[in-house]
């Protein structure tokens, strides 16, 4: 079940919340005035993550976590890699069954972006 962490805010950005559990990771910035900016949803964190982010400035990206620890002697930072399509389906159905104790509004932010995001691979 998805539950809310404490975050650090930089001042001068935007206000950031973060919620996670052994699956998902979410982070939601809001703009000052206190409408959402956007959000990046990381999803299969013990498998194969991946993150789907969304801007109103500008839209959606979907990318792959490149762990960066492929040899054990060196700790690499985590990259962004490019990634295929996302399995819009499996991953609505999941952050439906984590969020249910999430702020509705941030729920109902991420689903309805969950399904245009799967409207537009679909077209």
């Amino acid at each position: 079940m998805l539950k809310e962490y404490p975050c650090r805010q930089i001042k001068g950005d935007y206000f950031r919340r973060f919620m996670s559990d052994g699956y998902f990771d979410l982070y939601v910035w809001f703009k000052t005035d206190g409408e959402f900016y956007g959000f990046q949803l990381c999803y299969d964190k013990m498998g194969r993550e991946r993150a789907m982010t969304w801007l109103s400035d500008q839209g959606f990206t979907h990318y792959a976590i490149d762990s960066g620890d492929t040899n054990p002697t060196k700790n690499c930072a985590p990259m962004m890699v490019a990634d295929g399509r996302m399995p819009v389906e499996t991953v609505r159905e999941a952050f439906s069954k984590h969020s249910s104790a999430l702020d509705a509004g941030i729920r109902e932010l991420v689903i309805s972006r969950l399904d245009e995001y799967g409207s537009l691979q679909r077209a």
